[in-house]
């Protein structure tokens, strides 16, 4: 039996990256909702200021929110850069990846008491 060699061209169209076009777009939608989620969380930080001044106490609802925001930041800061090192070398960085994914569900956790907390008459 005789083998035949093959000759076989292959063009890559996604631009020299490592991401197909459905993740660059994800990678896009994490770097915007990262500036929204910076925004939100200063616009927060200036109410938590207030409660903090006409409450004089720490527990407020508003704290849990802020701290929960500030979780989303970190995600999105962790996933940020796992897609920066993705985009460079095809692996990304696992810690990162593990992490943002920890922070994403420690967030929701929060927001889950607090709703909880305000249908039990907080």
């Amino acid at each position: 039996m005789r083998i035949m060699p093959v000759l076989v061209e292959l063009e890559i169209l996604n631009t020299g990256s490592h991401f197909s076009e459905d993740k660059f777009n994800l990678a896009i939608l994490y770097a915007v909702l990262l500036f929204i989620f910076i925004a939100l969380a200063i616009l927060n930080y200036q109410k938590y200021q207030e409660d903090l001044e006409r409450f004089q106490e720490e527990g407020t609802p508003l704290s849990f929110t802020f701290g929960s925001l500030n979780m989303m930041v970190i995600h999105c800061v962790l996933k940020c850069t796992h897609n920066f090192y993705y985009a460079q070398d095809g692996i990304g960085s696992m810690m990162c990846e593990m992490f943002s994914h920890m922070m994403l569900v420690f967030s929701r956790i929060t927001l889950t008491t607090l709703l909880i907390a305000f249908a039990f008459g907080w």
